[in-house]
């Protein structure tokens, strides 16, 4: 479904090669770097605790890794991160746009 806005402009995506490119090609493809979370390291090590034990709940043989994830956790910075832009904050401002 379109929806034709007077006054929304965007932006056309930059092609990433010309029009003769081979979509085979593995050179035209750009490789985005995973997002790395602070605390993932330590979630792995939970998960891969619980599941060679075979127990969600097996809290006691996991100790060390979940209180080091707790710990992470706690102290884990969110404020070095750039905010995202949800999609609340691109509907308010279609919002102005459509009054």
């Amino acid at each position: 479904v379109a929806m034709h806005i007077k006054k929304l402009k965007v932006r056309p995506r930059k092609s990433m090669c010309s029009s003769r490119c081979d979509p085979f090609d593995s050179s035209n493809v750009s490789v985005i770097a995973p997002f790395e979370t602070p605390c993932g390291p330590a979630l792995q090590g939970m998960l891969n605790c619980m599941a060679a034990k075979g127990d969600v709940h097996a809290l006691d043989a996991c100790e060390g890794v979940t209180q080091e994830l707790f710990d992470c956790m706690r102290h884990a910075s969110i404020g070095k991160q750039r905010p995202r832009y949800t999609i609340n904050y691109h509907l308010m401002k279609l919002q102005k746009l459509l009054k």
